[in-house]
């Protein structure tokens, strides 16, 4: 079955095309041929598609035709000019669809092609713009790929970790799978901590090294337990949430449920319903909201600098 051609995932592959083409020449059998190594099954119309988008977006490709076949490449006389702002902004656009995606394996690919035509360009502003992409560009993308292999395996590993306060503590954690926040830009290592029995979420950025692993092939064999909270029916309706089952409409309020997976994302996205949330199930995150509720009222007050 072929894959859907959502607008994020076409934006990845063009560029990836892209890339493909600053390196060598390819014929469309070739592009396609190397697409579905990465188990895209696009068709030839498709891939001249892309072709005809980078060069409406400027890009300076060179078609040439033999025995019947045409064949692509990047005009490297002309790629090494300077970008200018309205494709600087086309540039930025791109990279904000492909954070939205939250498919950070395809995010990280791209980052990666996106040095690669930094450094084809001679001006320095351009240089770091197009090679900027905020928060991604600080990740350790070895830590990240080390992670991986232990998410694989849910092996049970001790980590060095950086808590908030800025102390650094030794934890033992079974890693499970690397996600982007739902909402938050922010990749984690989503696991358990050794001897829990629900779902935690450590930011990836705070993680410093994998010092050993403690325990190979760890079982996962319970669900993230059900969180049950109330909202006035307005503010939900505002903002709806793919991970979220809406139980009921009593009146104006609404009865949601959600799988209790991330404590510190799901207090952010119940503070946003501050001051329509009604109910919360779960008692330890009553106590989280109070804390940053409280938190927030120091601030304001002039209580903390």
């Amino acid at each position: 079955m072929q894959k859907e051609d959502t607008r994020d995932k076409a934006t990845y592959r063009a560029l990836f095309v892209l890339n493909l083409l600053s390196c060598a020449e390819y014929d469309r059998n070739q592009l396609i041929e190397e697409l579905h190594k990465l188990d895209y099954k696009i068709s030839k119309t498709t891939i001249s598609n892309y072709i005809e988008q980078l060069i409406l977006h400027g890009i300076p490709i060179l078609k040439r035709k033999v025995k019947g076949k045409y064949f692509y490449s990047i005009d490297k006389k002309k790629i090494y000019s300077d970008f200018s702002e309205p494709e600087l902004s086309l540039s930025d656009s791109l990279k904000k669809l492909l954070i939205a995606e939250k498919d950070y394996r395809s995010l990280r690919k791209a980052i990666i092609i996106y040095y690669k035509f930094a450094l084809k360009t001679s001006n320095i502003d351009s240089r770091k713009e197009l090679a900027d992409f905020g928060y991604f560009s600080t990740l350790n993308w070895r830590l990240v790929n080390e992670l991986e292999i232990h998410c694989r395996e849910k092996n049970l590993i001790k980590l060095e970790y950086m808590l908030p306060q800025g102390e650094f503590k030794d934890i033992n954690f079974i890693a499970d799978r690397i996600k982007v926040g739902d909402w938050t830009n922010r990749l984690y290592l989503s696991g358990v901590f050794s001897g829990a029995q629900k779902i935690s979420n450590l930011p990836i950025d705070r993680i410093c090294m994998v010092k050993e692993t403690l325990k190979k092939h760890e079982r996962l064999d319970f669900e993230a337990p059900i969180l049950v909270y109330k909202v006035k029916k307005q503010a939900y309706q505002s903002m709806p949430e793919q991970k979220s089952e809406l139980v009921s409409f009593d009146k104006d309020i609404a009865i949601i449920k959600r799988p209790l997976d991330d404590d510190f994302n799901i207090a952010q996205r119940l503070l946003h319903f501050c001051p329509h949330l009604l109910y919360i199930s779960d008692n330890n995150l009553k106590k989280i909201l109070e804390e940053k509720l409280n938190m927030l009222k120091e601030l304001y007050n002039g209580k903390k600098s």
